[in-house]
């Protein structure tokens, strides 16, 4: 659709973007409104509208039925274009749901409009659809077929009690095989535009989460996620951005788009592609959420934002490795578990300490926690237990724990004011010798014969 319209001034230029949008009609002046709606004011949005600035007097749109519009939305649609064709509005708005006008038109071209038949399609089936009470979602195409099926339901009618119309509905329905379809939006939020920009994309059907090729460590979670995978469940990821601020990384995604790409993670790994040297501070958050299927229709959200600079703040604590003052920082952002475990034994937090890394030891033998639950236990003055927790650590933690370990013990003491004991010297000599982990199926460090997995390290395995 073509429309030259007079624009508001006072609104930020929109250069292209999609929204979600309704259609209001007012037969008694003769207006017809297309009002762009935020994706949350509603429980389903029956349009898409596209919108392409050319000049000041000058823009394209499309309004379309998104995958969500039932039979009367699509009816609507079809009836509101012809009436724009036969020129019976006196003047067609673009309007935010606050009511500010983003662009109107007195005579809109269309490029083309739904033919008779399909208008007339449309027409029976929302009426049906009401007579049933349920949501129908037109087929893709109409066929002959359609036609007879639907004329068959309408004979005798009123003849007919609402359960078995409904009955031929939901098998008319069955019919259409409306294929299973993705919708993606990516919402920039800002708060300098009036308008929420969108991009919307629509992809015949579901993510296959499979391909994320997530390895999980940790048993709960990774039946958690084959149970997703299983399920096409509700899903949370965060990504974040360090050469775009939000509004220039949402207008490279629409460049992208302009341009043919259509896959939104291929974009945005495009875009958070880093190539200076050195790691820049963070500068946008892309929050995606995947919600469960409604229907055949999965849509996933992507929202565009400001980076929260408490983040950057964590990062540079972390690089200074100043645990302590980074510990609020971690625990807000539910990230780097072993470093807040090894800064509440710094900070005196011993049972947090220990708590945290008995947590991440069962997730992860081979974790470097174990090293600051000794420290900790240390910290509390019980240095036989303190010898265990670092012995099983000497054999179980792949990280590269020496000789960090035993520097971290000695600075700690120096710290803490702690003197250098029997049982203490004995820690100290365990943590100066490197030592490669044991396998699983070897015998345990212990003497008792038993296979490690079957002895000390079933602290995980259990």
């Amino acid at each position: 659709m073509m429309m030259e319209f007079i624009p508001d001034n006072s609104l930020p230029s929109v250069i292209g973007a999609d929204f979600w949008a309704t259609i209001e009609e007012n037969v008694i002046d003769r207006t017809l409104t297309f009002k762009v709606v935020n994706r949350e004011d509603l429980d389903y949005i029956p349009y898409i509208l596209k919108l392409k600035i050319h000049s000041l007097n000058n823009a394209t749109f499309n309004i379309q039925p998104s995958p969500f519009a039932s039979a009367n939305d699509w009816y609507n649609w079809s009836r509101v274009l012809w009436k724009i064709k036969n020129l019976e509005y006196r003047r067609t708005f673009i309007m935010t749901s606050e009511g500010q006008y983003i662009m109107k038109t007195c005579c809109p071209s269309l490029n083309n409009v739904p033919n008779i038949m399909e208008v007339e399609f449309y027409k029976k089936l929302s009426s049906l659809e009401e007579k049933a009470n349920m949501v129908m979602r037109p087929p893709h195409q109409i066929t002959p077929y359609f036609k007879k099926i639907l004329a068959d339901i309408e004979e005798n009618l009123t003849e007919k009690p609402s359960e078995i119309i409904q009955q031929d509905m939901e098998l008319l329905e069955k019919n259409f095989s409306v294929p299973k379809s993705t919708l993606v939006s990516v919402e920039l939020k800002s708060q300098n535009n009036v308008v929420q920009r969108t991009l919307i994309f629509e992809h015949q059907g579901w993510f296959d989460y499979s391909s994320f090729k997530f390895e999980f460590i940790d048993p709960e979670q990774k039946n958690d996620w084959e149970n997703k995978v299983k399920t096409q469940g509700e899903i949370q990821l965060g990504v974040h951005g360090r050469t775009f601020n939000p509004e220039d990384f949402f207008n490279y995604l629409a460049k992208l788009k302009s341009e043919g790409e259509s896959n939104i993670f291929n974009m945005i790994e495009k875009l958070i592609e880093i190539k200076s040297a050195d790691l820049p501070t963070v500068k946008t958050n892309i929050q995606i959420n995947f919600l469960a299927p409604k229907g055949v229709v999965q849509e996933i959200k992507v929202l565009i934002q400001e980076a929260d600079d408490d983040y950057n703040i964590m990062e540079k604590l972390l690089g200074e490795k100043n645990y302590i003052e980074a510990i609020p920082y971690f625990e807000k952002f539910h990230l780097y578990e072993e470093n807040l475990a090894y800064g509440y034994a710094l900070n005196g937090q011993y049972e947090k300490a220990i708590s945290l890394a008995d947590k991440l030891i069962r997730r992860d033998l081979s974790t470097v926690a174990h090293m600051t639950k000794g420290l900790a236990l240390v910290g509390k003055r019980e240095y036989d237990l303190a010898y265990e927790a670092y012995l099983l650590g000497v054999n179980a933690c792949k990280a590269e724990w020496y000789p960090v370990a035993k520097d971290n013990l000695l600075n700690f003491m120096d710290l803490k004011t702690i003197e250098l004991t029997d049982e203490l010297q004995k820690v100290v000599n365990l943590l100066s010798i490197k030592k490669a982990p044991l396998k699983l199926k070897q015998n345990c460090y212990c003497g008792s014969k038993k296979k490690f997995k079957k002895c000390h390290a079933k602290v995980t395995t259990n």
